[in-house]
This record gives C-alpha cells, sequence and structure tokens, in this order.
C-alpha cells in the first residue's frame, strides 16, 4: 500500500506559485521597461492581478481546515476486475 502525506502536495504548488510569481514580476518590468504605460495596460495589470490575490485568497480560506498530516492513499484509485 502506497499512502503520501498531504503536505507533499505543497511542494509542487509552492513551486507553481513561484514561478508564477516570478512571471508576473517580469511582467511588470516588461510594462514598465518598454514604455506600455497606457491606460489600458494599467487596467488589464489591475484586473490580472486582482484576479490572482482573489484565487489565492479563496484557496487559502478552502485549505484552512486541512490536516496536512494526513495521509493519501494512492490504493484508492485502483480496481481490481
Amino acid at each position: 500500500m502506497i499512502s503520501i502525506a498531504l503536505s507533499a502536495l505543497l511542494i509542487p504548488y509552492a513551486l507553481i506559485a513561484a514561478s508564477f510569481m516570478v512571471m508576473a514580476m517580469v511582467n511588470i518590468y516588461h510594462l514598465v521597461h518598454y514604455g506600455a504605460t497606457t491606460r489600458m495596460s494599467f487596467v488589464i495589470t489591475f484586473v490580472f492581478y486582482a484576479v490572482s490575490v482573489l484565487i489565492i485568497f479563496f484557496t487559502l480560506q478552502a485549505l484552512e481546515g486541512t490536516d496536512w498530516s494526513q495521509t493519501f492513499n494512492l490504493n484508492l484509485f485502483r480496481q481490481d476486475f
């Protein structure tokens, strides 16, 4: 029986979140560096970051009561016919 702790799922999530943050900072750098400082670029960037913050907020709210020391049994998906 193979079981994995739920906390092991936080590692890929953290890597994805970190790469997302790096790409978001590159986005801001390119907007400033190449002079794309129109009103529309600010509005779209604000909407992008506002949606990102909302996703993070709702994710934290949904995972607030999770017991990360629980194990996840991989045999759950195995079906013997």
